[in-house]
């Protein structure tokens, strides 16, 4: 525990946090799982009513129209 306080200490005051990455990091969605995606909403007989509108989501966050 006292290593970790350490550790968390040290990367506080140098504002730089060892295993992370300097910059952002974009994870990409991977090609497979687009096709699977879209023919599961092609095909599955539940999605043929599911409104993919996410504006219109009442599960969109609060802030939507303020996101960036």
């Amino acid at each position: 525990m006292a290593l970790a306080l350490s550790r968390w200490n040290r990367a506080c005051a140098a504002d730089r946090w060892p295993g992370y990455p300097p910059g952002l990091v974009v994870p990409h969605y991977p090609e497979w799982a687009e096709r699977q995606w879209l023919e599961r909403e092609e095909t599955e007989p539940d999605a043929a009513h599911v409104d993919w509108d996410v504006t219109a989501s009442p599960f969109r966050p609060l802030d939507w129209e303020n996101a960036a």
